[in-house]
């Protein structure tokens, strides 16, 4: 469970570190729509994308989750 930092409107609440929960937390509280680029709003970071994109960004670069393939 991470701290959402989307900076237009510091919520602060509280997210399950998932693709699914992202996605959810990004359309309930912060309006992001599924197919529209949207910037990322965390400090700092310079890049865009649909939800899809977003949450996986999120996931993988600002709560730094990365996972291991199962077949390296």
């Amino acid at each position: 469970v991470r701290s959402c930092d989307w900076t237009d409107q510091p919520c602060g609440l509280f997210i399950e570190v998932d693709k699914i929960r992202i996605e959810d937390h990004l359309w309930f509280w912060h309006g992001v729509e599924a197919k529209k680029p949207t910037p990322c709003k965390f400090e700092g970071c310079p890049d865009t994308g649909p939800m899809m994109y977003l949450s996986r960004h999120i996931e993988g670069v600002h709560f730094a989750t990365s996972y291991r393939c199962p077949y390296c």
